[in-house]
């Protein structure tokens, strides 16, 4: 089974994920196509209204196709979640965020 090309940064740690679970296929007969979706919701609120600890949400919907018949021969959707803390500092806040979307990806395709 081959996957579909990665067309952003998520999408591109989902790929490496299943290709480190699955390996790469030599002459495929199935493609899976997928869609990623992702949102953020603020969990906790300082004193000062400020979001410290968000939970990152996201939803896989995949499709496994014949490629000669171009039939779909199965499918579905995932979805979980991960939380992320916020810090003093931008950058850190982003690496948190950036690290949570890693865990969320895989934990994403483990469950596909």
């Amino acid at each position: 089974m081959s996957l579909a090309a990665p067309t952003d940064r998520r999408a591109f740690v989902l790929v490496g994920h299943l290709e480190n679970r699955l390996g790469r296929p030599r002459s495929p007969d199935y493609l899976l196509t997928y869609a990623i979706s992702t949102d953020s919701r603020g969990l906790a609120i300082s004193s000062v209204n400020n979001i410290e600890r968000f939970n990152l949400n996201g939803t896989l919907s995949s499709e496994v196709m014949d490629q000669r018949s171009g039939a779909r021969a199965t499918g579905g959707v995932v979805d979980n979640f991960t939380s992320y803390s916020t810090t003093a500092s931008t950058v850190g806040t982003f690496s948190a965020r950036n690290d949570a979307e890693n865990r969320l990806m895989i934990s994403l395709g483990d469950l596909m």
